[in-house]
C-alpha cells in the first residue's frame, strides 16, 4: 500500500542487466536483498517533488511506496520479463491534486526535476467508459541510484527507475479500488463485462465531478468579482495555499477606483509556473505579493509598482536579467 507524505535532473544513468535469467521462483535471496533497500530513496525523490509543489502553493496529496519482495516476486512471475525488459516500478510516487487543471503544472514540475524515460497518457474516448492514466517512468537521480544495493539490478530484471503517477483526488480513490480488486484479479471479472463497464462508469462520474467542482469555484470567483470582494475573488481564482491575511486596504481601494485594472487582474493567468521553479527564493505567498508579482511580470501598473516592496522588485529584476 502507499504511504502518505506531507507534502535536479541528473541525466547520468546506467542500464544494468542480470547475467543469468532466472525463474522468479528461483530467487532465493529476494527477501533478504529487499530488506537492504533504504526508505530514504523514495523519500528523497518525494522531496524533489514537494519542493516544487509547495513553492507554488498547490493543493495536493502525495503518496509513496517501495514495492515489497512478495509483490515483486508475484509481478516477475506474472510478467516473465525477457529480451531486456525490466520491471520499472520498484519505487512509486503518486500525486493527487485537488483540481484537474493543476495537472499541467504538476507535469512540468515532474519533467523539471526528473529525467523522464517514458510517459503513458491515455486520451479520453467519447464513446467508451474507461480509466485514463498519466504515468511517468523516470530515471533514479544518481544520489538515489548510489543508495540502491547493486544486487537489486544485478540479480533481478529490475530497472533503476521510479514510476510517478498523476491523479486528481476524485480519481485517486477509484484507481486504488480498481487496482487492488480488478487489475490484480482479472480472472474474477471474466464474463462480467457489464459490471466492468459499470465500474468504469463510476470513473466517468468522478471525471464529471472534477469538472463540476472546478466550475463551482470559477462561478464563485465570478460572483466575488461582481461584488468587488477582491480578497475572495483572488483566493478562488488562484486556488492555492496563501497566508491567512486579506488583500491590503491600499490594493482594494485601487481596484475599486480603477475597474479596468481589476478586470485586467481578473483575466491574468495563475502564473504559478513562475513560482514552482524557484525563481523567487523566499517568496511569501500572500495575496498582496501575488498581485505585486503579477503586476511586475504582466500589468506594469505604476501605482501597484509604487506599493511593491523594493526587495521583491529587485528579485524580479534579477530574474528578468537571467532569463
Amino acid at each position: 500500500s502507499l504511504q502518505n507524505n506531507t507534502g535536479n535532473t541528473d541525466d547520468t544513468f546506467v542500464w544494468c542487466y542480470p547475467q543469468k535469467r532466472m525463474n522468479p521462483m528461483e530467487y532465493p535471496n529476494l527477501e533478504q536483498d529487499f530488506r537492504e533497500i533504504p526508505e530514504s530513496i523514495v523519500r528523497s525523490m518525494a522531496t524533489r517533488l514537494t519542493d516544487g509543489l509547495e513553492k507554488c502553493g498547490l493543493y495536493y496529496r502525495l503518496f509513496t511506496r517501495t514495492k515489497t519482495a512478495a509483490s515483486t516476486r508475484a509481478k516477475l512471475k506474472a510478467k516473465n520479463y525477457q529480451n531486456g525488459k525490466r520491471m520499472q516500478d520498484l519505487f512509486g510516487i503518486r500525486i493527487a491534486v485537488y483540481f484537474q487543471d493543476d495537472q499541467a503544472l504538476c507535469r512540468r514540475i515532474i519533467e523539471d526535476r526528473f529525467s523522464v524515460v517514458s510517459i503513458t497518457e491515455d486520451r479520453p474516448d467519447a464513446d467508451t467508459f474507461s480509466p485514463t492514466r498519466l504515468n511517468f517512468i523516470c530515471k533514479l537521480p544518481m544520489s538515489c541510484r548510489q543508495e540502491l544495493p547493486s544486487s537489486i539490478y544485478d540479480h533481478y530484471p529490475i530497472d533503476t527507475t521510479v514510476e510517478i503517477q498523476l491523479r486528481t483526488v476524485f480519481s485517486e480513490g477509484w484507481h486504488e479500488v480498481e487496482h487492488d480488486l480488478r487489475y490484480k484479479s482479472k480472472s474474477d471479472w471474466d464474463g462480467s463485462a457489464d459490471l466492468s463497464r459499470a465500474l468504469n462508469g463510476i470513473f466517468a462520474t468522478l471525471i464529471s465531478c472534477d469538472w463540476s467542482m472546478l466550475n463551482i469555484f470559477d462561478k464563485l470567483r465570478d460572483r466575488k468579482y461582481r461584488e468587488k470582494d477582491w480578497t475572495a475573488m483572488l483566493k478562488n481564482k488562484l486556488r492555492v495555499h496563501v497566508e491567512e491575511q486579506p488583500l491590503s486596504h491600499e490594493l482594494c481601494t485601487l481596484l475599486n477606483q480603477q475597474p479596468n485594472l481589476a478586470a485586467e487582474l481578473y483575466q491574468i493567468d495563475r502564473l504559478l509556473n513562475f513560482l514552482s521553479d524557484g525563481r523567487f527564493p523566499g517568496f511569501l505567498m500572500t495575496l498582496d505579493n501575488l498581485v505585486f508579482l503579477t503586476n511586475a511580470l504582466f500589468m506594469h501598473n505604476p501605482e501597484i509598482t509604487a506599493m511593491t516592496p523594493p526587495e521583491l522588485l529587485a528579485s524580479i529584476d534579477d530574474c528578468a536579467r537571467k532569463r
